[in-house]
């Protein structure tokens, strides 16, 4: 045939060509992206690749889909496919197929094609001569998370992979897997951030066979137990990590586990926490049920380490472990603030946290404390407050406390943070409004001495100084009056003003720019702290805290702008 007749008959009249089917497409635009990675001088990126194709037949897996499966037709595909670019997705995929069948399939399909004169890759000769360098494992200081380093050599280049683990329930979880190119610039990141923890992160070199072990306990608990429940880089880079785990050496022996508690171990650590815990009524039932349940709950969490305390086993405390139990009665969820708070101390008092780790902590109870403040506010109530039943278009359950006094009863947390709110159409709004008061400020309680006193939110001023409490590490710098620099990478008294100034903008929903990046930046897992602090700086630029006298008015549109870029 000629270049011109080819795919036509004789009579002129072209052949019709069945459709490619989805799969085929599919597996066509894998091979595509192989084109420009033939000539690369380490297989390290092809790999990544390919693991991220493996990631497809993995989630097929999870999701109970039957064979076969993509990793095999794959190879299949590329087998019938005589072109470098498919050759070389098969030597990736001769590495990181995560069976060894798969594995094999794609070793004979490549030798197949180099027979036939297909050019290897320029990395080919060198895919299996992965060698360990180094492993680092850097922790928090609570002992709950960690991120594994594990740094390998390949004919004189250097990549590594990253493994970030938590430790919970007694069991060791790969939270998130991804590749590392430049490990060396990775790890002097890593040892900058751990010389600014102030002690709350510490490194540590692993034997290999230690970080094969983390590696492989970490990944199995993921496969067994965590369904889909996973960050997307899990998926497309477990079958790459899983291939270095096979080029370190065999795994040390597993720890053995915990030995159950006796019953006898935690009524003596419930017994010695309520002695310690002053501000608690020991007698009263509800008090001594939720902290047994806080004890046995550590001893759940960290069999290990039942007595220690961290931000995230309060959080799954709060937020996994409590909603739904029977024991959870209105008097238990009145009392589990103050006995949160309670741990926290007994824990501090008892552990040698470094201060940062002691100060999160701490920040964490707190928040904890107001959210769980806020949460304990029934539809029910807020819906006394709401006036779409009022002929009148007036709030007169809001009229009532209008006054200076709440008369013989204590404020509750809606007088403190909806007092002020008038014609307010459903409960969801209302509920809004309390989450965005209660975010800006989350405690209406100060110490001072012994005593803990109850500010009014709704008062500029008090506000003040409940955000001034919140940072006790600047307590010092602001009544020093000779104090001259800054903490923590901020001047004290402008990062404070900055923290008003979104306080003032939170409680009134203006800008309403402010709300609207915090719920943003919530659910992508920023912190309290972190969003706070960003909105603040956002401020600080746009002109809302200066101390010169003519500066003129502040820059709404730049700082909305900026908020909105968050």
């Amino acid at each position: 045939m000629t270049p011109v007749s080819r795919g036509r008959k004789k009579d002129g009249k072209a052949i019709a060509r069945p459709a490619r089917s989805e799969k085929q497409e599919a597996y066509a635009e894998a091979i595509r992206e192989f084109l420009a990675l033939t000539d690369e001088s380490d297989a390290i990126t092809a790999e990544i690749v390919a693991s991220d194709l493996v990631g497809v037949e993995w989630l097929e897996r999870l999701a109970g889909a039957d064979g076969p499966y993509f990793t095999a037709e794959l190879i299949s595909y590329a087998k019938g496919t005589s072109t470098p670019a498919a050759l070389a997705l098969l030597r990736a995929l001769q590495s990181v197929a995560t069976t060894e069948d798969d594995r094999k399939a794609a070793e004979l399909a490549g030798d197949e094609l180099a027979s036939k004169g297909v050019a290897e890759p320029a990395w080919g000769s060198s895919l299996s001569a992965v060698e360990p360098t180094e492993c680092w494992l850097f922790a928090d200081v609570f002992g709950d998370s960690a991120s594994l380093i594990c740094v390998f050599d390949r004919a004189g280049t250097q990549h590594g992979v990253v493994c970030l683990l938590s430790f919970e329930w007694g069991k060791t979880i790969a939270a998130d897997l991804y590749p590392m190119l430049e490990p060396a610039e990775t790890l002097e990141e890593m040892r900058e951030r751990v010389a600014q923890s102030a002690g709350a992160v510490r490194v540590d070199s692993v034997q290999p066979a230690a970080a094969s072990r983390l590696l492989i306990d970490g990944i199995e608990t993921l496969d067994d137990e965590y369904g889909e429940e996973f960050e997307d880089s899990v998926a497309s880079s477990r079958a790459l990590v899983l291939a270095r785990y096979r080029a370190l050496p065999a795994a040390a022996p597993r720890p053995d586990p915990a030995a159950v508690p006796a019953e006898t171990e935690i009524s003596n650590t419930l017994e010695e926490f309520l002695r310690a815990a002053e501000s608690l009524d020991a007698t009263d039932p509800a008090t001594r049920n939720c902290a047994e349940l806080l004890v046995r709950f550590g001893y759940a969490f960290d069999p290990k380490q039942p007595r220690k305390s961290s931000p995230r086993k309060l959080l799954t405390f709060v937020e996994d472990f409590l909603p739904g139990r029977p024991e959870l009665d209105e008097e238990l969820a009145e009392i589990l603030p103050w006995v949160l708070t309670a741990w926290t101390n007994w824990v501090i008092a008892n552990e040698e946290l470094p201060e940062g780790a002691r100060a999160e902590l701490v920040t964490v109870t707190e928040d904890l404390f107001a959210q769980l403040a806020v949460d304990d506010v029934e539809d029910d109530e807020l819906s006394l407050f709401a006036d779409e039943d009022d002929e009148d278009g007036e709030d007169d359950e809001l009229d009532d406390l209008d006054e200076d006094e709440f008369g013989d009863e204590e404020p509750t947390v809606i007088d403190y943070y909806l007092d002020d709110v008038q014609e307010i159409p459903d409960v969801d709004t209302l509920r809004d409004i309390l989450d965005r008061r209660a975010f800006a400020i989350p405690d209406h309680n100060v110490q001072i001495d012994d005593t803990i006193v109850e500010l009014d939110p709704r008062d500029p001023e008090y506000r003040q100084t409940l955000i001034v409490a919140e940072h006790p590490e600047l307590h010092e710098a602001l009544t020093d009056p000779d104090f001259v620099g800054e903490i923590n990478g901020v001047d004290p008294k402008v990062f404070l003003l900055g923290q008003e100034v979104v306080a003032e903008h939170l409680w009134h929903d203006e800008p309403m720019e402010v709300w609207a990046a915090v719920k943003r930046l919530k659910e992508k897992g920023q912190k309290r702290t972190e969003i706070l602090a960003a909105l603040g700086a956002a401020a600080i630029a746009n002109g809302y805290v200066t101390d010169e006298e003519d500066a003129g008015e502040p820059d709404e549109v730049g700082y909305r702008a900026a908020v909105d870029g968050l």
